[in-house]
């Protein structure tokens, strides 16, 4: 974890002050003894206390990576909020697109990822799954045509497909087909519409969101999803030793129904 310290009396006026009368006093006191051993006791405990470092609230932040725009990095980041609080910690989370916000958290320059599917870590070693699913991801096809249907991975094949870059189990089920990688959900439905590709593939909670948002009333979601599995929590590896602590909480808040009822609001809320 980035540890950063906070000095007492650090870019305090009035404190620098209050330490130079009770240093004055101390020595004072001390010159009245034949003895000084208990003032100038008393100095050196004042001088460590003042100079020692705390490690008050900073110590308690952390900060995660996690994907733009997502609606589950959303309900997951609120999860998590809960789940770090009952621990002790304040937690936030910086957005960027999908494969940055890996590389981020895997160089420790965040304190993890919010929310991704199982086996990062072979990819990404420094980043350690927390082993308690958090949530599910949902991945769906949209077309403009309506002839076409979509039941599995396999049924893409005849098309030319779009994802979004970064998304990993996008990246694996599609490896070898004839698609299109692009940086954003918004460039993706650009070329839908342009007919540059002829199927989107998405987090479903993402894709309708996208299409509610910009009122795009002529691509539709194939139904079932092609995909549902599991979302876990990643934790940089400086972070190991809360890996079991984190798990225990959230399968606490599961058994509660804690977690249930965020992802309800969630849902309710749009």
């Amino acid at each position: 974890m980035l540890e950063r310290y906070r000095f007492r009396i650090a870019g305090d006026g009035a404190g620098l002050n209050r330490l130079r009368i009770r240093i004055s006093k101390l020595m004072e006191a001390n010159k009245q003894k034949r003895n000084g051993r208990p003032a100038i006791w008393g100095l050196v405990c004042l001088a460590v206390m003042v100079l020692s470092p705390t490690r008050g609230a900073a110590q308690s932040d952390l900060r995660f990576s996690g994907i733009a725009g997502s609606v589950n990095h959303r309900i997951c980041a609120a999860i998590l909020e809960k789940v770090y609080a009952d621990l002790g910690f304040t937690v936030s989370a910086q957005t960027f697109p999908a494969e940055r916000a890996l590389l981020t958290a895997n160089s420790g320059g965040s304190d993890g990822e919010i929310q991704r599917v199982d086996g990062l870590s072979e990819v990404y070693p420094n980043l350690i799954k927390v082993p308690e699913s958090i949530f599910f991801l949902e991945g769906s096809a949209f077309v403009k045509d309506p002839r076409i249907k979509i039941y599995k991975w396999d049924s893409l094949k005849s098309y030319v497909v779009g994802i979004p870059r970064g998304i990993k189990y996008l990246e694996r089920n599609t490896e070898g087909m004839n698609r299109v990688v692009v940086a954003s959900v918004e460039q993706l439905f650009y070329l839908l519409e342009a007919g540059r590709v002829e199927v989107v593939v998405i987090s479903t909670n993402y894709g309708r969101a996208f299409l509610k948002k910009n009122k795009i009333t002529d691509v539709k979601i194939q139904t079932p999803p092609i995909i549902k599995v599991p979302l876990y929590h990643y934790l940089h590896k400086k972070h190991v030793l809360l890996v079991p602590k984190v798990a225990a909480q959230i399968r606490v808040l599961k058994n509660k129904g804690v977690i249930d009822r965020i992802i309800a609001h969630y849902k309710e809320s749009g």
